[in-house]
């Protein structure tokens, strides 16, 4: 069969709104390089080739490359946003979201109400992860 392979970019205010929340705005310009590390797989790959000399921006990286409206967060993503909180009560919360216990509580409130990485940053406000 044939297959069409779209790339459909974040919103400019989203991502805007992402680095001011991660306190990037001063690196939006800056520019990376892309790299496969594994030939096989497509992931990625289409956007790479479309580069110059795979170079560009932060901002190119996160309106291209990034799916920053994904719902499907999982739970090891919220114990790694836990490491990144100041506040003990949010990172406690968000390992209880993680944790076995917190199972109904975690498909209660993030699945069923498709919550984004944006969402989580609002609610967890001490939550700084690295953007590394």
């Amino acid at each position: 069969g044939h297959a069409v392979e779209i790339i459909c970019p974040n919103s400019r205010e989203e991502i805007l709104n992402l680095f001011k929340r991660l306190n990037l705005t001063d690196s939006i310009n800056k520019q990376i390089s892309l790299q496969t590390f594994d030939e096989s797989k497509k992931l990625g790959q289409a956007y790479v080739k479309l580069t110059q000399n795979n170079q560009l921006t932060l901002y190119d990286f996160f309106r291209y490359c990034v799916d920053i409206r994904t719902s499907a967060l999982k739970k090891n993503f919220l114990v790694m946003l836990a490491d990144y909180c100041v506040d003990c009560k949010e990172k406690e919360r968000l390992l209880q979201l993680a944790s076995k216990e917190g199972s109904e509580d975690y498909l209660k409130l993030i699945k069923e109400n498709l919550l984004t990485i944006l969402d989580l940053l609002k609610v967890f406000r001490s939550c700084r992860p690295k953007l590394e």
